[in-house]
């Protein structure tokens, strides 16, 4: 029988303050404590879990282009230990823990071909929500999400909204747009 991480972060918390608690430093052990010190590592670990998801499509993905879509590739900008960014183009989707129980998601495009210019895309964020049994789930828009179902919706909204903007600069595109029957 195995036992996952979380429980031993649970019980590596009580156990603290229980030694609080027996030294005198706290009058008694909170779950609030506990709780806290879980989401923050678990925070921590679902953006780990979506970069690796994220590195492994954008390695797939860019395996399969052909020459003449290679400036459609996917790269992966690492910038802090708790944010990193998928880029597309002009297009760049920022993942960032910016508070235990939440990465705030945000897509944005660049102006004018101008990286500091940029306008917003859409955006949201990935919620954590304890369950049963001090569990923690993720939720994106109402609904239970994986780091995996996350890296792959969130990519395939940056790579449309990039296909997007090469149709409106390529006039080959504009014909596509009319259906001939």
């Amino acid at each position: 029988m195995s036992v996952t991480q979380s429980s031993l972060i649970w019980i590596e918390s009580l156990a603290s303050q229980q030694n609080e608690v027996s030294s005198g430093k706290r009058p008694a052990v909170e779950l609030y404590h506990a709780k806290e010190r879980l989401l923050a590592v678990e925070s921590f670990t679902f953006l780990n879990e979506l970069l690796t998801a994220f590195e492994k499509l954008r390695e797939h993905f860019n395996a399969h282009l052909n020459a003449m879509a290679e400036d459609s590739s996917l790269k992966v900008k690492h910038e802090s230990a708790s944010s990193f960014s998928i880029l597309c183009g002009e297009h760049c989707l920022n993942l960032n823990n910016s508070q235990p129980g939440t990465i705030q998601v945000q897509c944005s495009k660049g102006i004018d071909g101008n990286s500091r210019n940029r306008v917003a895309m859409f955006g949201g964020s990935l919620e954590a929500q304890s369950g049963a049994f001090y569990d923690l789930n993720w939720f994106y828009l109402g609904s239970p999400i994986t780091a995996d179902q996350a890296a792959r919706y969130f990519i395939t909204e940056l790579i449309q909204l990039s296909l997007r903007q090469d149709e409106s600069r390529h006039p080959a595109f504009e014909d596509s747009q009319q259906v001939l029957w």
